[in-house]
């Protein structure tokens, strides 16, 4: 079983599991309809062929060649690719299916869950491990800028993944998490997302709570202090850890401040008062390092051998990403979507930016591309979410083709921010976005753009013009 065909390789999951397979020798090929970087890039670098799109014609040369096929959970089930495959009897899995039997069976799994922050927490708990000597093996939905490629395979006791709740593929309706075999694991928040696959709160919650029952009942779940978090998730066997901002929690943060290019936190860890350095921003960032102290102390690890890990952490692609200053305007670049990610974004760029003098003004630019965040049903929230921003641009929702009715008013968000005194833009298309940016953008503003894909190639277009080579 060496050679192996992916259907949608470029997504965040697909492509680190593509590098993974091709690090243990096999021979990689796969297809995609949308191929932009960080990913494109990573496996590109790897020598991966991407075949553009699908079709027939992608398989009929290579097909006798195919020893199994993983298919994305983007994929639909009349996707041609997909029916080629099955139509002629080649062995398929989905992602995650294919990491449980596989992969993950001979590693202890440590599992980081959860609605906000899994990119960020999967990524400091490798870097912890990894800075400990602890040599572990890791699949995160995207890129740590310690190890400059999103996963890793070793001969190491741990292995460190990202458990996400939508659902598997067309064939293996369950959240990728139920797979991953859970030791010991974190879940850092539970708020309702991807409206296009759970109809109410209810069952996204359920999702949860079935994942924390296959926790290993010599592991540790770590949990964050909140009410809804703490209703749903129960007692069941497993040994439990709360982490926050509140003092009756197992591990709580007691303040952070800016020391330079540093973001300090002052915490307690089961009664030890315990104060390090993060070079990545944000009290969302502060509570991501708590969660990664609590699980590995619980695990038996030093807490200020941790604490010395963490302080070693250089962040992840996308995540906050600070790309540079053009003609004295700041880029970040940030995979934020969901209405609380934005909301937490802008507040952590303006404090570590705006509030210490770096930059005048924030300027948030902002693409509704997920299922989510195309639909109206948090409009509400949207409205709110750009209130620490000093002016708002956001483009019309993507367009899928899937015909969504309850789309994003856009305009009606910008509206309600008015009230807030903050001026805001909407734009079609990247051209009038271009446009809408360099009417308004000035030396000494950041601008901050938030998608969970491309945005079109405007972030690096907009770098382009603030160069003068557009």
């Amino acid at each position: 079983m060496k050679n192996v065909y992916i259907v949608g390789i470029c997504g965040t999951a697909m492509a680190s599991l593509a590098g993974l397979l091709k690090s243990r020798g096999y021979n990689i090929t796969g297809s995609d309809t949308n191929a932009y970087p960080p990913m494109s890039t990573m496996l590109k670098d790897m020598g991966i062929e991407i075949k553009k799109g699908y079709s027939k014609e992608n398989l009929e040369g290579i097909i006798d060649r195919i020893d199994l096929a993983i298919i994305g959970n983007v994929v639909r089930r009349e996707n041609v690719e997909a029916q080629f495959i099955i139509d002629k009897g080649i062995p398929y899995y989905s992602m995650p299916s294919f990491m449980e039997e596989f992969i993950l069976k001979d590693y202890r799994v440590l599992v980081v869950a959860g609605t906000h922050g899994k990119s960020t927490t999967t990524s400091m708990l490798a870097t912890a491990l990894e800075e400990m000597g602890e040599n572990p093996s890791f699949l995160i939905g995207a890129i740590p800028l310690n190890f400059s490629q999103s996963f890793k395979v070793s001969k190491g006791e741990y292995f460190v993944i990202e458990g996400d709740e939508y659902d598997t593929a067309f064939f293996d309706k369950v959240p990728k998490f139920i797979h991953y075999r859970p030791f010991s694991a974190i879940i850092t928040s539970i708020e309702y997302d991807h409206a296009d696959i759970y109809p109410d709160f209810e069952v996204y919650k359920s999702q949860f709570v079935r994942f924390s029952q296959i926790v290993n009942r010599d592991g540790i779940l770590v949990l964050k202090d909140d009410p809804i978090v703490k209703g749903t998730i129960s007692q069941n066997g497993v040994k439990r850890l709360f982490y926050g901002d509140d003092a009756s929690s197992d591990s709580y943060i007691k303040g952070i401040s800016y020391q330079g290019e540093f973001m300090v936190v002052d915490a307690s860890v089961n009664g030890m008062s315990i104060s390090y350095p993060l070079r990545v921003y944000g009290y969302q960032n502060a509570l991501n390092s708590l969660a990664v102290i609590t699980l590995l102390g619980g695990l038996g690890y030093d807490m200020k051998r941790i604490a010395s890990a963490l302080e070693n952490f250089k962040g992840v692609k996308r995540r906050m990403e600070f790309l540079g200053e053009y003609n004295g305007v700041g880029v970040i670049d940030d995979f934020a979507h969901h209405p609380t990610a934005v909301r937490i974004t802008i507040d952590a760029v303006r404090r570590a930016y705006i509030d210490t003098g770096r930059y005048r003004r924030l300027i948030a630019i902002f693409e509704p591309r997920s299922n989510t965040s195309r639909r109206n049903i948090f409009f509400e929230e949207y409205s709110k979410a750009f209130t620490e921003a000093d002016m708002a641009i956001i483009s019309r929702p993507y367009r899928k083709g899937d015909g969504i009715k309850d789309e994003l008013d856009v305009n009606g968000v910008l509206q309600n921010l008015k009230k807030y005194g903050i001026k805001g833009f909407s734009g079609e298309g990247i051209e009038e976005l271009k446009r809408i940016i360099q009417q308004n953008a000035q030396p000494y503003d950041l601008l901050l753009f938030m998608s969970n894909g491309d945005f079109g190639g405007l972030v690096w277009e907009t770098i382009n013009l603030l160069k003068g080579e557009a």
